[in-house]
Order: C-alpha cells, then sequence, then structure tokens
C-alpha cells in the first residue's frame, strides 16, 4: 500500500494501520471527535515494548490539534492489516 494517510480518511474510517518508514514500526491509530472540532488520538503498538508504557498517546486517547496531526500523519505511511492467525 502506497497511499498516505490523511486526515479525512482517518475520520471516515476511524482506525488506520499505518508504518513509521525511518524505522520501520507499525501500529494502529485510533481516532474520536467531538463536536466536528476536537479530535483524540490513541496508539496500538502491534509489537509493544517497554517504552512504550511512557507514549501518552499509547495509554488512552489524548487530544490532538489538527496542524498536529495532519503534520504527523503526512509523515506516516499506510499498511495493510495484520492477518489474523486461526
Amino acid at each position: 500500500m502506497k497511499r498516505k494517510p490523511t486526515f479525512e480518511l482517518l475520520r471516515e474510517k476511524r482506525e488506520l494501520h499505518v508504518v513509521i518508514p525511518e524505522n520501520g514500526r507499525r501500529f494502529r491509530i485510533s481516532f474520536k471527535e467531538r463536536a466536528d472540532c476536537l479530535w483524540f488520538v490513541r496508539v496500538y503498538p502491534r509489537h509493544p515494548s517497554a517504552s512504550d508504557k511512557n507514549q501518552a498517546y499509547v495509554g488512552a486517547h489524548r487530544m490532538i490539534s489538527r496542524a498536529t496531526l495532519d503534520d504527523w500523519l503526512s509523515r506516516l505511511k499506510l499498511t495493510a492489516a495484520p492477518k489474523i492467525k486461526k
């Protein structure tokens, strides 16, 4: 998948699987909004590490400004959802 995540896509899907190109870390972004003007994001690492417990966005949905969210999404790439093992 080559597309970049966008605010509009995240808003529509409510959840996106992404990767940070610089280090290969994969995670899922969960999105919530209130009154079309407050945005909240939570990150679910695909492979959690010890350092994740210090990351505010891993612990809960946190408010984020639209400009910050747009900038962050521009540095990520979409990936396919991980396959569920049966």
